[in-house]
C-alpha cells in the first residue's frame, strides 16, 4: 500500500527580450540551445541530439535526444517567430530518466533553467507541468470513481469548495471504464485531469513499460494526473524554484493538486477519504493558482486594515447592539475556533513569517500597542 506524488511531464520556455532582427534571433536561438544542453547537462543523460525532419508544437527546428519515442526529449525553436522562444519538452519517461541519472529533484530543473536569464535578458519559466499522484494497492477502482462522479454521489470542488463544472468523459474497454477525463482535451486548455488504471497501462504496453514488474505484482494501481498549463504553469514555476528538498516538493505537489481537485461526498457533506489522504500529505499552503500576483502586506498594515477597512468593526458594533458584551466574547471564541480548526495559511503568509519572525520576536512591545489607526468605519456602518 502506498500513496506517492511526482512531476510527470514538464515543458519549459525561455523567451528573449533582446532581439533586433531575425538574424539576431537565429544566432541567439542556436546559442541558447547549446547553453540549455550545457546547463541542464542533457548530453550526459541522453544520446547526442539529432535534428528532426518534422516540426513540433509549431516549432520548426527540433532537436531530439534519444530515438526512443517513449523517452522523448526535444529542444525546439522557430526561426521566424522569436516570440515563441526556445522550448524544452520532457516526456514523462524522459523526465524520470533525467532526474534519476542526475540524482536531482524536479525543482532543480527549473532552478537550472532560469540560469539562462544570466546570459540573456528574458524570462525562463515552466509552460506545462503534470502532477501525478499514485494510489498503489489502496483498493481503488477507476470504474467506481467514475460511477460515483456521474451519479453525483461524489463531485469535484476546488480549495474554496466551488463545484467543478468541467465535462467528465471516459474511455471504456470491454465495458469497463479505465480512464476518466475531467476538462477539455484541447491543446489550449490550461487545466486537465486524467484518472486512469496505471496497472493496466503498464501491462498492456509491456515493451515500453518502465514499471512492468511492479504493475504485475500489485492488486490495483490508480493514477490521478493533473496537467497545468499557461498561467497556472507560470505560477507553479514561481514557487517550484524556491523548493530545495524532496519533502518540500512532495508537500507542494499534493497541495497544488488539491487547489483544483478535491472529491466531496454529497451524503457525508465532507471530503472523501481519497482527498483527505491527499490533504494529509500536502503542505497546507495551497494558494498559488489564483491568477493574482502575491502581495506582501506587513503585520501593521494588516491590523490597520482589520480595524478600519475590513468590515470587522461594524460587525462587532452590530453584535454588541444585539447581544451585548456576552455576544462579543462568544463571537471572538468562534473566530478562535475557526482559526484553530479550519484556517489554512497560504504560501504568502508562510513566507512572510519565515522572513520576519526574528524581527518581530525581537521587539519589546506587541506592534499593535503603538499603532495609530487611520481612516475607518467610525459610525458602525457597513
Amino acid at each position: 500500500m502506498a500513496v506517492t506524488v511526482k512531476v510527470d511531464e514538464m515543458s519549459l520556455v525561455f523567451t528573449s527580450s533582446e532581439i533586433d532582427s531575425l538574424d539576431d534571433w537565429q544566432s541567439q536561438a542556436q546559442h541558447l540551445v547549446t547553453l540549455i544542453d550545457t546547463i541542464l547537462e542533457l548530453s550526459t543523460v541522453f544520446d547526442r541530439p539529432s535534428i528532426s525532419e518534422k516540426g513540433f508544437a509549431g516549432y520548426t527546428t527540433v532537436l531530439k535526444y534519444d530515438n526512443d519515442k517513449a523517452f522523448m526529449l526535444q529542444v525546439c525553436y522557430n526561426e521566424m517567430m522569436p516570440n515563441m522562444g526556445v522550448y524544452v519538452h520532457f516526456s514523462g519517461q524522459a523526465f524520470s530518466k533525467y532526474l534519476f541519472t542526475r540524482d536531482v529533484i524536479a525543482s532543480k530543473v527549473i532552478q537550472d533553467f532560469k540560469k539562462l536569464e544570466d546570459y540573456y535578458e528574458g524570462a525562463a519559466h515552466i509552460s506545462r507541468i503534470d502532477i501525478a499522484i499514485d494510489f498503489l494497492d489502496e483498493g481503488l477502482s477507476v470504474a467506481t470513481i467514475y460511477d460515483r462522479l456521474v451519479s453525483e454521489v461524489d463531485y469535484l470542488v476546488d480549495k474554496n469548495d466551488r463545484k467543478n463544472s468541467s465535462k467528465i468523459s471516459a474511455v471504456v474497454n470491454n465495458q469497463i471504464v479505465n480512464t476518466i477525463y475531467v476538462g477539455s482535451k484541447k491543446k489550449n486548455t490550461r487545466l486537465l485531469m486524467r484518472i486512469y488504471d496505471k496497472k493496466l497501462e503498464q501491462l498492456d504496453n509491456a515493451q515500453h513499460a518502465t514499471h512492468y514488474t511492479e504493475a504485475k505484482h500489485c492488486d490495483d494501481w490508480v493514477r490521478f494526473e493533473a496537467s497545468f498549463r499557461q498561467m497556472y504553469a507560470h505560477q507553479i514555476s514561481e514557487e517550484l524554484v524556491k523548493i530545495e528538498t524532496k519533502e518540500e516538493l512532495s508537500g507542494f505537489l499534493f497541495s497544488t493538486f488539491c487547489e483544483k481537485y478535491r472529491f466531496y461526498n454529497v451524503f457525508d457533506e465532507t471530503y472523501t477519504t481519497l482527498t483527505k489522504v491527499m490533504l494529509a500529505y500536502s503542505d497546507g499552503l495551497s494558494d498559488i493558482l489564483d491568477g493574482r500576483k502575491p502581495q506582501e502586506s506587513n503585520l501593521e498594515v494588516s491590523i490597520n486594515y482589520l480595524c478600519t477597512g475590513s468590515g470587522l468593526m461594524p460587525t462587532f458594533y452590530k453584535i454588541y447592539d444585539f447581544y451585548g458584551q456576552k455576544g462579543i466574547n462568544n463571537f471572538i471564541g468562534y473566530l478562535f475556533d475557526y482559526y484553530n480548526n479550519a484556517y489554512e495559511a497560504n504560501r504568502d503568509a508562510y513566507n512572510y513569517i519565515m522572513k520576519y519572525r526574528e524581527e518581530y520576536q525581537g521587539r519589546k512591545k506587541f506592534p499593535w500597542r503603538d499603532l495609530s489607526l487611520k481612516g475607518g468605519e467610525k459610525d458602525g456602518k457597513s
